[in-house]
């Protein structure tokens, strides 16, 4: 992703946060509770879902307007200049800025919701129907496997 990402999360947060969504896509209580309970040295689950899902932002945002490491100078800033004028992606910032005030002093019943906003924004700014979301989640699984030297 060329935006503006923050923090990376490490392939590991991005499988949680993946299967995390998935659990959620699909209704799957039992998943999403053991998928919460997270060891003490990691992260609480709303703070990844919340990392996780600026960084989806970024990348849809990247996707839409045609930002990418495989243009020219020129090309790339008049590619961010797009991007940035663009109200989509202020609106996209607050998500994300929302999402992480969210997650810093919510507790572990935010999950849910805060996965179904992740749904719901990818849904609405791709223009994705239910069918494409689980298509989706595995295309970003397979690039957090390959980020891990994993596939």
């Amino acid at each position: 992703m060329t935006g503006d990402d923050g923090d990376r999360l490490p392939p590991d947060e991005v499988l949680a946060a993946i299967a995390y969504v998935e659990a959620a896509f699909r209704g799957d209580r039992d998943a999403q509770r053991a998928l919460v309970h997270r060891d003490e040295d990691e992260r609480p689950m709303p703070v990844v879902l919340a990392a996780f899902a600026q960084q989806v932002i970024s990348a849809l945002m990247d996707t839409v307007h045609g930002v990418g490491d495989d243009l020219s100078p020129p090309e790339l800033a008049a590619a961010r200049a797009r991007r940035e004028a663009d109200v989509t992606v202020r609106v996209s910032a607050v998500l994300s800025a929302t999402l992480a005030a969210w997650a810093a002093g919510s507790d572990e019943r935010a999950s849910d919701a805060m996965a179904h906003s992740v749904i719901a924004y990818v849904q609405a700014v791709g223009a994705a129907p239910n069918d494409d979301v689980l298509p989706l989640l595995a295309r970003l699984r397979a690039a957090a496997l390959r980020a891990a030297g994993r596939s």
